[in-house]
């Protein structure tokens, strides 16, 4: 496997900005005992260097794995971090300067227990859906297209993106991304190849580009990801 290029670690000389923010929302999980009640939720919004409101920008929402949060997983790294590489890409005119959203993932007002209630997880979308998008869409200049949103996650966020991007948010979403993921990690999931499949050649959206990767090493999810591998060779 390919490792990244050490060029694309170091700094970048026209860096963006993480901004913390707060937006509204409601607990989504029904087995929590404060469900539908209304609380203001942490997100990070990474704007790129240069950000200008007069220009429409890409979006890629970006989730965290099972201990994570809108911090912890992807922006508490330095080596290195996603926003490092992604400003070298574009000093290199390899991508777009686009918007990065990391939100915390869990439909929980419990923000501080980054080992929460894991059936939260599982009710992040109607949280997505309602109240982050149109927030985003709000607040920055993003286009509101699903050509103009991505989304990926990293282990409990790649099962995300595929049980909930896939299969409850098709219509808002033309890229994704999952690592150290497959379709169904078990833990009360439902979701699979098939169910996939089906939801993308049954809608009349086209899928952008789908991109599934885990490590032979990962003794989590090697197991799943090899046996979704072998269910989408059959298939495709």
């Amino acid at each position: 496997m390919q490792t990244i290029p050490e060029k694309f670690r170091v700094p970048a000389e026209q860096c963006g900005e993480v901004l913390q923010l707060q937006y509204p929302t409601r607990v989504y999980n029904p087995e929590l005992p404060n469900y539908g009640e209304p609380y203001r939720k942490s997100v990070r919004v990474y704007l790129p260097h240069g950000y200008d409101a007069g220009k429409t920008y890409n979006v890629v929402y970006v989730l965290h794995g099972g201990g994570g949060d809108d911090f912890y997983d992807w922006l508490s790294e330095d080596d290195p971090c996603p926003t490092t590489i992604l400003e070298n890409l574009v000093r290199d005119g390899l991508v777009e300067p686009c918007i990065l959203v990391f939100p915390n993932t869990r439909s929980d007002a419990n923000q501080s227990n980054r080992n929460g209630t894991w059936t939260s997880f599982y009710h992040f979308a109607p949280d997505l859906r309602n109240d982050l998008i149109p927030f985003i869409e709000e607040q920055f200049s993003v286009g509101k297209s699903r050509e103009s949103r991505a989304i990926c996650g990293l282990s409990m966020g790649g099962f995300q993106t595929t049980q909930m991007g896939i299969g409850e948010l098709y219509d808002l979403f033309a890229w994704y991304g999952a690592f150290s993921a497959s379709f169904n990690g078990g833990n009360g999931m439902t979701f699979s190849v098939e169910k996939a499949l089906a939801i993308v050649e049954g809608s009349d959206y086209a899928l952008g580009y789908f991109y599934l990767a885990c490590g032979t090493e990962d003794p989590l999810c090697y197991r799943t990801f090899s046996r979704d591998v072998a269910t989408l060779d059959r298939y495709l």
